[in-house]
């Protein structure tokens, strides 16, 4: 009974000496995590009082406006920021400088006790380095965080303050880098505007839209409209639009989902994929020296009737389904090389000629709703003495139809029958003049 007495206490000091590990396990990672909270914590009670938060409220407010509309102020804080790292807004050495908010800031100054004010870029690196005038401040600033912001489009920049009992405040101004200009979005690239985005909504923004090649100073930055960037205009519900000669490149789907009726190609624009798809076009004029229409340029998700010719002696290129569902019924493009995947689909042509200068040609171009089954609707060109486009050179059901389909002979019109299920297109062959 003894023995047994003795192994009882033995298991309950283990178990004592157990219980105890897991509590001081337990205590140690309370502390270890609660005691750096609270040391952050009193650094903030310590730095961060109400009265200069409230005033750095205040204070971030007048100087988002200033810097969004005062291109001088702009100017002049923004050289000072890139020059010394920081503006200095006001000290005992610096009065405030002249701007629309000036009584607004000294009566802040004023009713909050505000000992000195800087702004920075909210990327305190620099500011870190180079500030040296105030010890206690410069003590603040060491203890805040670095921030990085990668957004092209939007500036953040820093206020950050001192009061007269010591209390210490700091707070981010995002401005935004897309500047309200009329019915525009502009941002400036390079040397030029860029429109971002077109205001539909705003009042005066008319769906009859004039880009002119009038001058814009935004930010201390003067300059023309140059570009339009990607979705700029895009389900605007516009009708109609004029563009500058000024404008040397328009972004993917800049125009599309409108309701435009009459659009010309201009040889001084670098045009991306869906410019003006799924609008309404009634005419597309394509200036002389035109090379190349983009993928989908005017693609169309459903099949339109709006009876459209097109027409060029300059245009080498098609891209893939660039005039799909369109609605032409008659194209002539003599000096064509490319035609790219369904480039022609779902149209209402009722002949189509493929010069001698073509080089490639995609699968399916002409899509199972175009062409009726009349002889003679497509007419291919040949040199006589290098028979470029003899009927082994392409695959002929592949471009017709984008799958197999059966082959006849038809010496009739010199050519061949290509039939795929109830559909027949006729291939006539004829010599080319090679000097066209």
């Amino acid at each position: 009974m003894k023995k047994l007495k003795l192994n009882n206490n033995a298991f309950a000091m283990a178990e004592f000496l157990i219980v105890a590990v897991i509590v001081l396990v337990i205590f140690s990672l309370l502390f270890s995590n609660y005691l750096p909270l609270v040391g952050k914590y009193e650094n903030n009670m310590h730095y961060n009082s109400v009265t200069a938060q409230y005033s750095s409220f205040y204070i971030r407010k007048i100087y988002k406006s200033i810097l969004e509309k005062d291109v001088n102020s702009y100017k002049h804080i923004t050289e000072a920021i890139d020059n010394n790292g920081y503006y200095e807004v006001y000290s005992k050495d610096k009065a405030l400088d002249d701007n629309a908010y000036k009584k607004d800031l000294e009566d802040l100054i004023y009713e909050y006790g505000i000992e000195e004010i800087i702004i920075s870029k909210s990327d305190i690196k620099d500011l870190k380095e180079k500030y040296t005038r105030d010890k206690l401040l410069y003590n603040y600033i060491d203890y805040l965080p670095l921030h990085n912001s990668n957004n092209e489009y939007q500036e953040l920049y820093r206020i950050i303050l001192k009061t007269q009992d010591y209390g210490y405040a700091t707070t981010e101004i995002l401005t935004d880098e897309l500047s309200n200009t009329g019915c525009f979005e502009l941002v400036y690239e390079n040397d030029g505007f860029a429109i971002k985005n077109y205001l539909s909504d705003k009042e005066g923004c008319s769906s009859d839209v004039v880009i002119t090649d009038e001058d814009y100073t935004v930010k201390g930055q003067t300059g023309k409209i140059n570009k339009i960037l990607d979705n700029a205009f895009k389900g605007k519900n516009l009708t109609s639009v004029t563009i500058s000669k000024n404008i040397k490149e328009i972004g993917a789907s800049a125009f599309e989902n409108n309701n435009l009726k009459e659009i010309t190609i201009e040889n001084s624009i670098n045009y991306k994929e869906r410019v003006f798809a799924n609008n309404n076009l009634s005419k597309i004029t394509i200036e002389d020296n035109v090379k190349s229409i983009p993928k989908e340029m005017f693609y169309c998700d459903k099949k339109t009737n709006n009876n459209l010719t097109i027409e060029s002696k300059t245009i080498t290129s098609i891209k893939d389904k660039a005039f799909k569902n369109t609605g032409i019924i008659e194209i002539n493009l003599p000096k064509l090389e490319e035609i790219g995947n369904e480039a022609l689909a779902g149209n209402d042509l009722t002949s189509f000629e493929i010069p001698l200068s073509i080089k490639s040609i995609g699968s399916n171009i002409f899509g199972n709703t175009s062409l009726g089954n009349k002889k003679d609707e497509i007419t291919v060109k040949y040199d006589e003495n290098n028979k470029i486009l003899d009927n082994a050179s392409f695959d002929w059901c592949d471009i017709l139809y984008g799958k197999s389909c059966t082959i006849e002979v038809d010496d009739t019109i010199f050519g061949y029958k290509y039939t795929s299920y109830t559909l027949s297109k006729y291939i006539t062959y004829v010599v080319g003049d090679t000097n066209e």
